[in-house]
């Protein structure tokens, strides 16, 4: 009897062992089912969002397949982008030697204005030296008959002088 007895108590004690083991088994089993539920709805969102992106490659292959009408190819397209930032650049460079251009433009225009003001200075006292030339032309040419007036009295007078102590002799 007492063999009986411990081999219910052996028996007891693997039954909890076993028992434990179970539940252990059981909790792995939850944490597995929980972990193929994550991985279900993980594999669920990457569908969807495949999906989604298969919906965006063909519209984006239409619209390629639209535009490529014109006998366009993917090839050409990316030359002509590349072109445009090439002129994007060159317009960037022209705007600055436009703008360097016209501050120059601004200086030359400045240095002619000061020109033509010394150049219409120049030519107003040109104008009042031309002016004053004339007017001493004129005195000179008064004062020389205004000369050869009186030298042709002078003249005069000393011949009647001379005619006066001829007379007088």
């Amino acid at each position: 009897m007492s063999n009986a007895i411990e081999d219910r108590k052996e028996l007891k004690c693997k039954m909890k062992a076993i028992e434990s083991s179970l539940e252990i088994e059981r909790e792995k089993s939850h944490e597995l089912e929980k972990r193929l539920r994550l991985s279900v709805s993980s594999c669920e969102k990457v569908k969807t969002e495949r999906n989604l992106l298969k919906g965006k490659v063909d519209s984006l292959t239409k619209e390629i397949a639209r535009v490529c009408k014109g006998g366009l190819t993917l090839s050409k397209i990316e030359n002509m982008l590349h072109d445009n930032r090439s002129m994007k650049t060159e317009i960037s460079i022209l705007k600055k030697q436009k703008a360097e251009a016209l501050r120059g433009s601004e200086k030359l225009q400045s240095l002619c204005d000061s020109l033509m003001a010394a150049h219409n200075t120049e030519g107003l006292i040109a104008a009042n030296t031309i002016h004053k030339k004339d007017e001493y032309e004129r005195i000179i040419t008064s004062l020389t008959e205004n000369l050869e007036a009186k030298e042709m009295q002078i003249s005069s007078l000393k011949q009647a002088n001379q005619l006066l102590l001829e007379k007088g002799d």
